[in-house]
């Protein structure tokens, strides 16, 4: 082996390892902080409201309701949800039968940018801590996609 190759070996090696640690140093402090986040604060959010492991057909039912943004009091409302087909067989870990997406309205002139965990509020349901996506203009409204699997 030449002096170029051991080296190479040497830096893929280091690479591993250093990875290795990484992981475990992650998996370690994870329970420190694990929980998500709200538009990049410190304060972990509450489990997910009632909605939380509801599949396709219960967040159908809540097509209307209406939910509040903790943080800044912006309100969205649930107006459809589309079933995201997928080929094969879902995983056995995953707690909904099929995945789907949530599409949120907001009218409010302090609808968030997106792309962002946001605590969502429901008379009905509680508090929610949910991803949506990125902010898509629809003429004075703008709407956002939340993905469930």
């Amino acid at each position: 082996m030449s002096r170029t190759e051991k080296h190479a070996a040497a830096s893929r090696r280091e690479f591993v390892v250093a990875a290795g640690l990484s992981g475990v140093a992650a998996a370690t402090a994870a329970p420190a902080w694990a929980g998500p986040l709200v538009e990049g604060s410190k304060r972990p959010l509450p489990a997910l409201g009632l909605l939380a492991g509801a599949d396709m057909a219960e967040w159908q039912q809540r097509v209307g309701d209406s939910f509040v943004l903790a943080e800044s009091g912006a309100k969205l409302a649930l107006v459809g949800i589309e079933p995201l087909p997928a080929r094969g067989r879902r995983p056995s870990r995953l707690r909904r039968p099929q995945g789907f997406a949530a599409l949120f309205e907001a009218a409010d002139a302090h609808a968030p940018e997106g792309d962002a965990i946001y605590a969502l509020r429901s008379p009905r349901q509680g508090e929610l801590a949910l991803h949506l996506g990125p902010r898509i203009a629809a003429g004075d409204k703008f709407h956002y996609v939340a993905v469930f699997n």
